[in-house]
């Protein structure tokens, strides 16, 4: 699969599964245990991986940048040569993707078999920010917005309390009933069975979008719900932006569910392959984007070698980015 003329085998030794396979998170005992399952998993043939196509450039030639993810699993994380999308590559097949997200998605990277009001009320914080950011944008209420992948509805929540109109997402019937105990507008589905007669003035995909596979699929989905003023807001995390959730460690942002790890410019070239143009955005990344009248020209794309030199240089500065010091003094605060 991998092409390594270019000569980048790793970023370094930490990102080889064969170096070690520890986890660089602290994970409760549920975690542990969805994390050897998932390990074993993988080792017996349970799941399966299959090549993808780059959804930006279609580009089938890649270089490698780890074989492991922050929680010890071995998957293969390279970067296009082409455009320079970093990606998960081999992934999960449609088969083994559904075992995941519904046997140790929640328990691994949440650390519960189901929805808790703490986690409720920090999404619901979330949500508050991304109002104030949409409103920082032009974006007020009460526009209507639609939250795909709402789970329990606390982003929502938070959007709502902003005075924003809102109807959640989602494919997990459990977290959409939790929703709906909250009396939060709610339904288990996808975009596509959104009721079409309600244009939304916003279409979010807030931390979600990393984790579609048929991503191209997914924004044709978002074409297709959006009216002529429908702006998309697009959340998902920045490769270039590790500070301050993941303590600058690229380690800690690599993770086996997030397929596509997108820059600010590769985002917007996925979109731009859509008609889309980015009206707004930052780095970590949020970003609204509307329908272009005319095609969107992104320029030519960084080289693989430029974008290796900053995820370098990023090391660089984990290495004296004093993050034991920081943990200990949380775990001091909290008692």
């Amino acid at each position: 699969m991998a092409n390594q003329h270019l000569g980048f085998l790793m970023l370094s030794s930490r990102f080889d599964i064969a170096t070690g396979a520890q986890s660089v998170v602290d994970l409760n005992d549920i975690q542990n245990r969805a994390r050897d399952r998932l390990i074993s998993d993988i080792a017996t043939g349970r799941y399966i991986f299959e090549t993808l196509s780059c959804p930006i450039c279609d580009g089938d030639q890649f270089t490698p940048l780890a074989t492991r993810d922050r929680y010890g699993v071995p998957c293969r994380i390279v970067i296009c040569e082409t455009c320079s999308l970093v990606q998960t590559n081999p992934y999960l097949d449609q088969n083994s993707a559904s075992i995941f997200y519904s046997e140790i998605f929640a328990p691994l990277h949440r650390g519960s078999t189901e929805p808790t009001e703490k986690k409720f009320q920090d999404r619901r914080k979330y949500g508050a920010g991304i109002a104030s950011w949409l409103m920082k944008n032009g974006v007020k209420p009460p526009a209507r917005i639609v939250d795909v992948g709402c789970s329990s509805g606390g982003v929502l929540q938070g959007l709502t309390d902003a005075g924003f109109k809102g109807v959640g997402i989602d494919i997990g019937a459990d977290y959409v009933a939790d929703a709906q105990s909250r009396g939060l507008e709610a339904i288990v589905g996808t975009l596509d069975d959104l009721d079409s007669s309600q244009c939304p003035d916003v279409i979010a995909y807030c931390q979600s979008l990393e984790h579609f596979v048929p991503i191209n699929q997914e924004i044709e989905r978002m074409s297709r719900a959006a009216g002529k003023g429908t702006l998309l807001y697009i959340e998902v995390p920045g490769l270039f932006q590790l500070f301050p959730t993941y303590h600058l460690d690229l380690m800690r942002y690599f993770q086996l569910a997030h397929i596509w790890h997108f820059s600010p410019y590769t985002l917007q070239r996925l979109f731009a392959k859509h008609g889309f143009v980015q009206v707004a955005g930052d780095g970590y990344i949020h970003a609204l984007f509307r329908k272009s009248e005319k095609p969107v020209d992104m320029g030519p794309p960084p080289s693989v070698a430029q974008v290796i030199a900053k995820l370098r240089r990023t090391e660089r500065l984990r290495a004296i980015y004093p993050v034991k010091l920081l943990r200990s003094a949380k775990r001091a605060l909290r008692g």
